[in-house]
């Protein structure tokens, strides 16, 4: 990214554990299953995380 002008803001994995977890996750509840995006989202945010996601976003701001 270094030949492109772009101040770095973040990372963050986007499937998380999802992909792991799949078949847990798809037997959850609506209840069970607000708790576990909850939970979600703040693990993909988390950079000691993010080598259990297939994907990761870069977020950065044109300069």
């Amino acid at each position: 990214m270094k030949e492109y002008p772009l101040d770095y803001i973040t990372t963050v994995a986007t499937d998380g554990l999802s992909a792991i977890l799949r078949d847990y996750v798809n037997d959850l509840n609506d209840e069970e299953f607000k708790v576990w995006l909850d939970y979600h989202y703040k693990s993909c945010e988390r950079k000691d995380l993010a080598g259990y996601s297939s994907h990761v976003l870069y977020i950065g701001r044109k300069k």
